[in-house]
This record gives C-alpha cells, structure tokens and sequence, in this order.
C-alpha cells in the first residue's frame, strides 16, 4: 500500500507525467487489487480499459492521456481481471520479442542512454 501512495504522490506532484504498471498479480480476493488503487487515491488516475485500443487502434496521444488526466495504466498477468476488475490483462496489449542477447543488451544501452540525455535536456537552463 505504501508504494502506491507513493505513486500517488508522485502522479499528483507531477501533473504531465504518466505512470505505466504492469503486475506481476497474486491478490486473489475478489476486487482485491481494486480495492489496494482505490484505497491509495489512484482511481481518479486511471486509464480506463474501455480507452485502450483494440484490434490494432492506435494509442492515444500522450498530450490527451495527460489532457483527461488517465495518467496511470495498469496491467495485470490475471485475464480475468480485465472483466472482473477492469485491470488491462497485459498480453492483450503487449508483445514480447525474442531476440539475442547481445541485441538486447544494445538496445537497452540505447534506451538507457537516450534517458540519460532528456533527463540532461529537461534539467538544463538555457
């Protein structure tokens, strides 16, 4: 509960950013982790399921996320939380590549770098 009140925090302190979660989910009581979002103050962030795109649509725009302020999207590994819940069931939305390590390990250290360099930009006085 502490850390999504400290997502809360963070979300209401920054009020352009967005928050991507994506659970590794064990609560089995019903609504369960509904309840946890909800308790934290999360719910008047959340990217509702019924907004996520389907058969291919495209995302919306990051400047509409933040406009609508859905600035936090959660994904569960529970499929049935998308019905029960409305939690995002991650493998409705998300691919997983496979590629070889040496590969990854480069785009990796191109993400990591590319970071690096905004976080640079967006703190820097000019």
């Amino acid at each position: 509960m502490d850390t999504l009140k400290e997502v809360e925090a963070f979300l209401s302190s920054n009020p352009t950013e967005i928050v991507t979660l994506i659970l590794e989910d064990y609560v089995k009581a019903p609504k369960g982790l509904t309840k946890l979002f909800k308790d934290a103050g999360l719910n008047k962030y959340w990217f509702p399921v019924s907004s996520m795109p389907k058969q291919g649509q495209a995302w919306p725009l990051v400047s509409d996320i933040v406009a609508k302020n859905q600035r936090l999207l959660v994904f569960t590994s529970i499929k049935s939380k998308q019905q029960t819940e409305g939690i995002a069931y991650q493998w409705n939305y998300m691919v997983e590549n496979q590629c070889i390590k040496l590969q990854c390990f480069l785009v990796f250290l191109r993400y990591m770098f590319s970071c690096a360099l905004y976080m640079f930009v967006k703190h820097m006085s000019f």
